[in-house]
């Protein structure tokens, strides 16, 4: 899967809503993958005992020609303050392939919330993707009503930085399978009605218009 439409990657945020809510999926890293991210975990938090990966994506974010790797880890990080409270997070380690072979780690600001946050739903981590100059993060939550969210963020000043996050609303407390689409940067919202006709998938939108 290419982040993209008509060749130009990351651009139209819209068209890609439902690309990343099908296709993301997580993967896991090969034992030479693995060892290489154990090693930066071991310099970066010496005090961690028993982790695991519980997901892996690779691709070229910094445009320089060779393979970067990033790497959900699942670990008792220790007590930090998030947006919605304390939670003991997971965490996102990517690193950038140099000239020589080795490694060095990409400093960035992404959070990866707790397996408990996903609420009646379960496991809120949908899944994450990489590609030049984008990296895609999803995560999910609720019961019988909930949302999707995902975040796309932008390799800059050799960094990660929040370009935008979308989120896809649902509940079954409607006559029909409701959806509201939120772009939370410009606060634009979309509400879609999900229907089954001959046991097909169809979407009806402009329900705020009585559509």
């Amino acid at each position: 899967m290419h982040v993209s439409v008509g060749g130009n990657p990351c651009k139209n945020l819209k068209s890609l809503l439902y690309v990343p809510i099908l296709f993301i999926q997580p993967q896991l890293p090969s034992e030479e993958q693995l060892k290489i991210v154990s090693d930066q975990i071991k310099k970066k938090w010496p005090e961690l005992g028993e982790y695991k990966c519980i997901d892996y994506a690779e691709g070229d974010i910094n445009g320089d020609g060779r393979l970067d790797a990033a790497f959900v880890v699942d670990g008792a990080f220790g007590e930090i303050e998030g947006e919605y409270g304390y939670n003991y997070p997971r965490r996102l380690v990517i690193i950038l392939g140099q000239a020589d072979g080795s490694f060095r780690e990409l400093l960035h600001k992404v959070d990866i919330w707790d397996r408990d946050a996903g609420g009646m739903r379960g496991d809120p981590y949908r899944g994450i993707h990489m590609e030049e100059g984008c990296f895609l993060l999803q995560q999910a939550w609720g019961s019988s009503s909930g949302g999707t969210q995902t975040e796309l963020y932008r390799y800059q000043n050799d960094s990660l930085e929040l370009s935008h996050t979308t989120r896809v609303y649902d509940s079954i407390f409607t006559e029909d399978y409701d959806v509201t689409i939120c772009e939370e940067e410009s606060g634009e919202e979309q509400r879609f009605a999900i229907i089954m006709e001959d046991g097909r998938r169809m979407t009806r939108g402009g329900l705020e218009n009585g559509e």
